[in-house]
C-alpha cells in the first residue's frame, strides 16, 4: 500500500467516528448557520456573470 494510502485510510476513518459523536473526543460544533438559498429552475447556458446581474448580486457569492 503506498505510504499516502497508509496515512489517509486511517485518518478518513477516524474522521468518521469523531463526526459520529464529537462530545465524546472532546470537539464541540457551532450552531448551525441558517442557510436562505432559494432553488431557480433554468433552462439553457447562462453565465454566472449573467445570473448575478439579473439577481443584483456578487458574482463570487454564486461561486461558492
Amino acid at each position: 500500500m503506498p505510504k499516502e494510502t497508509r496515512g489517509y485510510v486511517p485518518t478518513f476513518f477516524a474522521t468518521l467516528i469523531i463526526a459520529g459523536d464529537p462530545s465524546s473526543y472532546g470537539f464541540t460544533l457551532g450552531p448551525d448557520e441558517t442557510n436562505d438559498a432559494k432553488t431557480v429552475e433554468l433552462e439553457g447556458p447562462l453565465s454566472l456573470r449573467y445570473l448575478a446581474g439579473v439577481a443584483r448580486i456578487d458574482e463570487s457569492v454564486l461561486r461558492i
